[in-house]
């Protein structure tokens, strides 16, 4: 009791004293120097409750924004794993019984934003797995459907690589069609398989990070594009045409343009080819095909342009020699019937129209736009380089067909096509292809016996 009393004595003294002591301060210093100073004291404390304050918000965002990105990470890998899924029971074999066909394997997701109709138009390109790095551009540049069957070494290769890419490239689900296409005896690509197993072993640190995983995959695909090249000269059995006939029966709609991954469309192609078939009777499309020009940029200058361009952009990297006809060097005459002297000299118009037919010519390849249940299917017996697209052109011209040229649509293809970065191998492809060509033609004289026209000799390809 006593220890209790004296304690509460202490306080009591202490607390008599401090008014003492506060009120001799300013006896003992200089007012106006206390006040400067308790001033000071005051504003570095409050800057410091709010520094503290706002470091302890930013990580609470912080955390909350990662934790976000990675359910959101998840949740995208568990839909693509749903959705973007090879299914047994809904595969088919090709007409060859070489090849592994997979439609439409994120239809369920198409379906629920598919806005086209028959009346639309949708781009059709085919690749292999190290040219899917082209894909986020085209699919950027044309506001319309994009039908795309991907060539993969084996099913595991789809999804491992493939899903990757496309749950970093979700927004493409919503607009581009897979397909994909592999063959029954796997073929193992070692040097994409090492590249993707290096980037996967950080997957689960990266899961919390997906924009850091994301940047790994893109980095990924670029190095494989520059270190795999073409794809038609790294698989042994790469089926162009098969892949073409895939994006074909795989479209949403019958309007339909076969081009190029590595290709982009026109400033508003997508609009003036839909404003152009909407004012015509179906009936146009019966035995004529649309062609647009294409040309070759610069890889740099390609690169560093904001696409898609217009026709004055156009002409102006045509004028400056950054852009020149598609194949002008490699193969002149693949492209020559279009007459692009006479198509960048005519006056383009505010809507899209026929300036002229392109008389066909053996060698012949344009890029068009046609009714798919109108035309000739590629002929599944090409593979790898030369002849695949001239034959479908052929069987155009000896079917009856018309190739009216468009004005106002044109293609861009990245980089020039030069005959230095041809490999050796293109060489016993088109020697190869030659004969399968010859057999072709037969075959094609029985399916047409009453038409006047001919392909008579095989294509010039100049190597």
């Amino acid at each position: 009791m006593d220890s209790q009393h004296q304690h509460h004595s202490t306080i009591f003294n202490l607390m008599t004293a401090i008014p003492n002591i506060v009120f001799r301060v300013p006896r003992i210093l200089n007012a106006r120097r206390f006040r400067k100073h308790f001033f000071t004291l005051c504003c570095t404390v409050l800057t410091m409750m709010t520094i503290m304050t706002r470091t302890h918000m930013w990580c609470r965002e912080r955390h909350r924004v990662v934790t976000e990105r990675a359910v959101r990470f998840q949740d995208i890998t568990n839909q693509v794993q749903q959705l973007f899924s090879l299914r047994e029971d809904e595969r088919t074999l090709d007409t060859s019984g070489e090849f592994i066909i997979h439609m439409n394997v994120n239809d369920d997701l198409m379906m629920r934003t598919k806005q086209s109709t028959s009346r639309d138009v949708t781009l059709l390109t085919h690749c292999s797995v190290e040219a899917l790095v082209y894909l986020p551009v085209l699919e950027r540049t044309w506001e319309g459907p994009v039908s795309v069957s991907v060539f993969v070494e084996d099913q595991k290769v789809f999804n491992d690589i493939v899903r990757a890419f496309a749950i970093c490239n979700v927004g493409l689900l919503h607009k581009v069609l897979f397909h994909v296409v592999y063959p029954v005896k796997s073929i193992p690509n070692t040097t994409i398989r090492a590249r993707f197993d290096e980037v996967m072993r950080d997957l689960e640190e990266m899961r919390s990070n997906p924009s850091a995983f994301c940047d790994r995959i893109k980095l990924l695909f670029e190095h494989l594009r520059d270190d795999v090249g073409n794809y038609a000269d790294n698989s042994e059995s790469y089926p162009g045409n098969l892949l073409r006939n895939v994006a074909m029966d795989g479209s949403p709609s019958d309007l339909v343009m076969h081009i190029d991954i590595d290709m982009v469309p026109s400033r508003g192609m997508h609009a003036l080819l839909n404003q152009f078939a909407s004012t015509q009777s179906p009936d146009i499309f019966n035995d004529t095909v649309y062609v647009t020009p294409s040309f070759e940029v610069e890889e740099n200058t390609f690169e560093t342009t904001d696409l898609p361009i217009s026709q004055s952009d156009l002409t102006a990297l045509v004028n400056s020699n950054h852009a020149r006809p598609f194949y002008l060097e490699l193969c002149e005459r693949c492209q020559s019937a279009t007459d692009y002297k006479r198509w960048l000299a005519h006056k383009k118009t505010a809507r899209l129209q026929v300036i002229y037919n392109a008389t066909w010519e053996r060698s012949y390849e344009p890029f068009y736009l046609a009714n798919r249940h109108h035309i000739a299917r590629f002929d599944e017996s090409f593979r790898r380089y030369g002849y695949d697209r001239a034959s479908q052109s052929c069987e155009l011209h000896v079917s009856g067909a018309r190739f009216g040229v468009l004005d106002s649509a044109f293609l861009l293809h990245r980089g020039y096509k030069r005959r230095s970065s041809l490999s050796k191998g293109r060489l016993g492809d088109r020697r190869s292809n030659q004969r399968v060509y010859t057999n072709f033609l037969s075959k094609l004289r029985g399916k047409y016996p009453n038409s006047i026209r001919n392909c008579r000799d095989s294509p010039v390809f100049i190597l």
